[in-house]
């Protein structure tokens, strides 16, 4: 990790779920929505996707892969694809105030990169936006679309990265 950065864990001090983890567990499943990981690190995502998979959440997307919270390598990005997880991967880390500076900053290629890895079959795109010194979200959504086709992103693994897999996690039909 680049920097030191402290939240609340969904691990208690024994490195074992919390209770309450348990319980939003438990309302994923009878809601029938997917699992968005939000920004947790590797060492709570090892614990986490097993433990929802083995409850029977169905659908997980780690959110955020890149970002300095979990900053994900492409082989725990694939270990989570391998798992049967959608990785997301998104726009606000390489924007140019990002931290202030260039501490952390991610190029897009990084991006393209770690996708390409881990196949636009098991990976969306998102942008994380909404903060008032970023584009608005639709406007970074397509600078992402964008970016990516630049970077040489094919048009059929565009269609998995924004319209095939969301539907997958949305459960709207046949991707």
């Amino acid at each position: 990790m680049l920097i030191n950065l402290k939240g609340i864990s969904v691990l208690d001090e024994k490195g074992k779920l919390k209770k309450e983890v348990y319980e939003i567990l438990e309302i994923i499943k009878k809601e029938a929505v997917f699992l968005g990981t939000g920004h947790l690190s590797y060492p709570e995502l090892k614990v986490l996707i097993p433990e929802a998979r083995r409850l029977g959440v169905e659908r997980i997307q780690v959110t955020h892969a890149e970002s300095l919270y979990s900053c994900l390598t492409a082989e725990q990005q694939l270990e989570f694809a391998d798992q049967g997880v959608i990785i997301e991967h998104q726009l606000s880390r390489c924007m140019p105030v990002y931290l202030r500076g260039k501490e952390g900053k991610l190029e897009p290629e990084e991006i393209f990169g770690n996708i390409k890895k881990v196949g636009a079959e098991r990976c969306t795109l998102g942008t994380d936006f909404g903060q008032l010194f970023n584009p608005h979200p639709v406007d970074g959504f397509r600078m992402i679309v964008r970016i990516m086709m630049r970077c040489g992103m094919t048009d059929a693994e565009m269609d998995w990265l924004i319209r095939k897999n969301p539907a997958r996690l949305l459960c709207l039909g046949d991707a």
